[in-house]
């Protein structure tokens, strides 16, 4: 029977009532593939409606006019059981070979269902039997060229050398190709993964990404946000994200990039030990005089002559005229204490000099006083020209420092305060009152 006389006795049987059939059936679209490649299959569903939907329906099996036309019950109650049916689906599947024929064609496929207006199963016998024709249009149409013989032709194929027997996608490609790298990432962006590594949802590995764009990959990269543009060293960091002396100042703005391990730095990223503040040689951490003067000499704690008091008498070393003046002693403008300074330069320093007014050239004894300035007898005479230097205390003199007791002006050997006669003759013989005696007065 040729195709066409099948579709014609297809449509003439879907509406023929089998003997014992009630008025319940089940009918079915024409069903068109348009062109169907030779050697590939398609599917596709035709819906089947029921004229009874209160009735209940269960699908058997399936006949059909070629053997490369098949049908599977889709959605139609199939099965164990019966069920209702307003419309369902049932699955026609056109697998035409290699040496099928060219051309449009048509053909029917025939299932076999029961039916009742009470639920039955499987096994039920009294349920009324029928077939429903599906009838099928074609064009089959010869295959392009397919090298890597995966069923897609080549100028469709994106994976042209498919090896043999793998399944592949619409495009072509089997799992094998579309994961070329073995990382479980189709359409991968790294598409040779080294073997093992872990990879993102892109298929990368750490050691295939550089986030930062450096050209280091983030594996080795010790700086993965380098700003865009900026050079980087081995490890991926450009200056601004290097600290080689670890003070927390980048490269780029440490004025001082080699501070010593533990030093707090100030905000140029220098430390006390590498910064000098007055310039004159001695790092400031050293320098006991931080402010000295521009182009002064310093010794090795950084300090000039104007600013050394190594007497510490608060005047400073180049102006002081007493470099080492006892400590303690109150000093004058010169950084002299009354110690160190001999006024009127007898030889006794002011401090022990209790003459501090000693004319020149005048000899002087311990206490830095001269003769002239003494008056041992204190009697307002000094002694150098204290002609009575014993004068007892209180008595009057004259202006030899001599007193009434000490004098004897007629050289009779009486003192002036007891003598009676002040004017005895020279060589005349007195008494205890300085008077001539009575032998002196016969005489005469």
């Amino acid at each position: 029977m040729s195709k066409a006389m099948e579709v014609v006795r297809g449509l003439l049987l879907s509406a023929a009532i089998l003997p014992g059939v009630a008025m319940a059936s089940l009918t079915a679209d024409i069903l068109d593939f348009g062109e169907v490649v030779q050697g590939t299959a398609v599917t596709k569903s035709v819906t089947v409606t029921s004229d009874a939907p209160f009735y209940h329906y269960l699908m058997g099996g399936y006949t059909s006019g070629a053997p490369w036309v098949t049908a599977a019950p889709g959605s139609c109650p199939s099965g164990a059981n019966s069920g209702e049916v307003s419309a369902c689906q049932i699955s026609v599947t056109l697998a035409p070979s290699n040496s099928t024929s060219l051309g449009s064609g048509f053909d029917a496929v025939s299932y076999d269902y029961k039916f009742d207006d009470m639920p039955f199963n499987a096994s039920a016998t009294g349920a009324d039997e029928a077939v429903v024709f599906i009838s099928v249009s074609y064009t089959i149409v010869e295959a392009d060229p397919d090298a890597d013989g995966d069923g897609v032709a080549d100028d469709a194929d994106q994976c042209p050398n498919t090896p043999n027997g793998e399944a592949v996608s619409s495009q072509g490609c089997s799992l094998s190709q579309l994961d070329s790298d073995g990382d479980g990432v189709i359409s991968d962006q790294c598409p040779n993964t080294p073997a093992g590594e872990a990879v993102d949802r892109e298929g990368c590995s750490v050691s295939e990404l550089d986030t930062d764009a450096d050209g280091v990959s983030d594996a080795i990269d010790q700086c993965p946000d380098t700003p865009a543009g900026e050079a980087v060293d081995a490890q991926g960091c450009s200056k601004t994200e290097q600290d080689d002396d670890g003070d927390s100042f980048a490269n780029d703005v440490d004025e001082c990039p080699n501070t010593p391990a533990g030093e707090s730095v100030d905000a140029q990223g220098c430390s006390q030990s590498q910064k000098d503040d007055d310039g004159d040689g001695i790092a400031n951490d050293a320098d006991q005089c931080l402010n000295t003067p521009a182009g002064e000499s310093v010794n090795a704690q950084g300090c000039s002559k104007t600013e050394q008091d190594d007497d510490g008498d608060g005047v400073a070393n180049d102006a002081d005229q007493c470099p080492t003046t006892p400590a303690g002693e109150s000093v004058d403008a010169q950084g002299c204490a009354q110690s160190q300074v001999d006024d009127d330069g007898d030889g006794v320093a002011n401090d022990a000099d209790q003459c501090p007014n000693t004319p020149a050239g005048e000899l002087v004894d311990a206490q830095g006083c001269a003769q002239s300035q003494v008056d041992d007898d204190g009697d307002g005479v000094a002694n150098d020209v204290d002609q009575c230097p014993n004068t007892p205390a209180g008595e009057a003199v004259d202006a030899q420092g001599c007193a009434q007791a000490e004098r004897d002006d007629d050289g009779d050997g009486v003192a002036n305060d007891v003598d009676q006669c002040p004017n005895t003759a020279p060589d005349t013989q007195v008494d205890d009152t300085g008077c001539p005696t009575k032998e002196e007065v016969l005489d005469s």
